[in-house]
């Protein structure tokens, strides 16, 4: 029942997006996941002022109708490879796409592989195999690495040319990872604390103990995550008294206490998604990494947003059968991107986090294919 990431580097290369969803393999659950009543770690920090929403921008029922802009003609989208049928999770250093994925071999064992294409499409090159499914995937290019996960906890790293498969975290590692371009980010089971590895490190160094995070993500130097209903964040370099800090209060209600969440971060703000509860409406939130006060930038109503990515201009979401759509970093009308490429298993279901952009095109998985249009 682990949460699941997805990762880019928006640090070190000029294609941005990262998307983290709470739940597990295979959990088609949302809010069903065991983290929803850990206890929020004490911090002994002082608490954000939440302060005032910003506008509502669609229907309360999730519809969109008022929340949509005009737009001209769209751009139209192209199917970029439509055999990959277990697509997981989807990332691209700009150049390329990667993703994870599983296949049965000739036993009949579930083998997971990662993958690599051209943002331009053509051969697919299987990079890693390892046993049973692939999970989350995050790129290092400072490190010349790739980071992923597999469904038997164990945490891997692989070239961009497929050589030096290695395992770095065994047994105790989560379904996903993150980076910030060189190091690699994760949780540790058992005390439910966030670590940091470098590359070919073999000795982790706990950033925040028992924070009992539900999803994270990385951003502005510092690692972010939520926990019973709050925002959390630590320094990437570790610091005296450990750093941690609260962004979002608990007692704000804008942060979900369930497992099925959305986390990204351009480096200058974090985004997340809140699912509808009662009578607190779904949306998707900002907060800047450095501080201050929480604002809805987009009201889904009623809607369920799933997938998510930032890249300091717009935040892309999917709406569960509904479509694909961005909306300004600072809020406003939501522009459809696609309707028609969200048919498959994902992402108009729970199958995880499948956007991936760059400086000008919007990736998505939409199984068996893997799509792209311009932003």
């Amino acid at each position: 029942m682990h949460p699941r990431i997805l990762f880019y580097p928006f640090a070190s290369a000029g294609a941005v997006g990262l998307a983290l969803l709470g739940g597990c393999f295979g959990n088609s659950t949302p809010g069903a996941g065991p983290h929803e009543d850990a206890g929020l770690a004490d911090t002994g920090a002082a608490l954000v002022d939440t302060g005032a929403a910003a506008d509502v921008v669609s229907q309360p029922d999730g519809s969109l109708d008022s929340g949509v802009a005009e737009a001209g003609p769209p751009a139209q989208a192209e199917v970029l490879a439509s055999d990959a049928p277990q697509a997981y999770w989807l990332v691209t250093d700009g150049h390329d796409l990667y993703w994870t994925d599983w296949f049965y071999g000739d036993a009949g064992q579930q083998l997971g592989r990662v993958m690599a294409m051209s943002i331009d499409g053509g051969p697919e090159t299987t990079l890693a195999t390892i046993n049973g499914p692939a999970g989350g995937i995050a790129l290092a290019p400072d490190a010349g690495v790739i980071y992923f996960s597999g469904s038997n906890e164990n945490i891997y790293q692989v070239g961009f040319d497929g050589g030096g498969l290695a395992t770095l975290v065994g047994d105790n590692g989560p379904e996903y990872v993150a980076s910030d371009g060189t190091d690699l980010y994760y949780i540790i089971w058992g005390p439910y604390s966030i670590a940091q590895l470098p590359p070919a490190g073999t000795t982790p160094t706990v950033l925040a103990p028992n924070a009992h995070p539900i999803v994270m993500t990385v951003g502005g130097g510092r690692v972010f995550w939520t926990s019973s209903g709050a925002l959390l964040s630590a320094p990437t370099t570790p610091v005296d008294g450990g750093g941690v800090t609260v962004a979002v209060d608990p007692d704000a209600g804008d942060v979900s206490g369930t497992d099925w969440q959305y986390i990204t971060s351009d480096g200058t703000s974090v985004y997340w998604t809140r699912q509808a509860v009662g009578s607190t409406s779904s949306a998707i939130l900002s907060v800047p990494v450095g501080g201050g006060t929480p604002q809805v930038i987009f009201d889904a109503g009623t809607g369920y947003l799933n997938s998510l990515a930032a890249d300091g201009v717009s935040v892309y979401f999917v709406m569960q059968n509904a479509g694909l759509y961005k909306v300004p970093v600072d809020g406003g009308p939501a522009v459809p991107l696609d309707t028609t490429h969200i048919t498959g298993a994902s992402p108009s279901d729970d199958q995880g986090p499948t956007i991936a952009v760059d400086s000008t095109s919007v990736y998505w998985i939409n199984q068996p294919q893997i799509v792209k249009i311009a932003k």
